[in-house]
């Protein structure tokens, strides 16, 4: 993987690639609703209106594409089957051997101008990488590789968000969107037929 000025450099030349369609996300129940153990032993929603497009829990936590203290990141995935597959990951890696706990599911359209397509082999051999490397590990590692790229990726100012394959249910994509780097034309929105939850992500 370039570093430094050579990477800053190729993020200057590699073209964007317009992506539109529909994306899964899957999350913990008890954090989009802030669960808490309330009187009587019975759980408290303490979040009345949850976020179902929150993006800022990888910048606490890390992300494959975003370092702790990192810009706020949206992890999203091409399928119903890669969304869950990269959730149960995620929870095993930091909570080993314990059940998983319950989950919302939903879908969002995207529309976004401006994607490193880390999936195609023309931008991978221009940034010096490969899919060996763009699929290691980055759970309690500092700074990974992937994480500089998102991190150099996102202060390039040209990108609003990198498509990559999923390393848990191939051949599906996932993509790393940054909410601060929509422009107008962007945006993502919850597929809700009931209008539930209207507010999407737009710049």
């Amino acid at each position: 993987m370039l570093t430094g000025k050579a990477l800053r450099h190729s993020l200057e030349v590699i073209p964007p690639i317009r992506i539109a369609g529909v994306y899964w996300r899957v999350v913990t129940a008890s954090s989009l609703l802030g669960l808490v153990i309330g009187s009587g032993g019975q759980p408290t929603v303490t979040r009345l209106n949850p976020k179902l497009l929150f993006a800022g829990g990888p910048g606490r936590v890390g992300g494959r594409y975003t370092p702790i203290g990192g810009p706020d990141t949206l992890y999203l995935a091409s399928s119903e089957r890669a969304a869950n597959a990269e959730w149960e990951a995620g929870l095993s890696a930091l909570f080993p051997n314990v059940h998983l706990p319950p989950k919302v599911v939903f879908s969002a359209n995207i529309v976004l101008d401006r994607v490193l397509d880390l999936s195609a082999d023309p931008v991978r051999q221009a940034l010096e990488t490969n899919v060996a490397e763009l699929s290691r590990p980055w759970k309690a590692r500092k700074r990974t590789a992937t994480q500089e790229l998102g991190f150099a990726v996102f202060n390039s100012g040209r990108f609003s968000a990198l498509r990559y394959r999923s390393t848990k249910a191939a051949p599906s994509y996932c993509m790393a969107i940054f909410p601060d780097r929509l422009e107008s034309a962007e945006n993502v929105s919850v597929l809700d037929p009931e209008n539930l939850f209207k507010r999407g992500i737009t710049s």
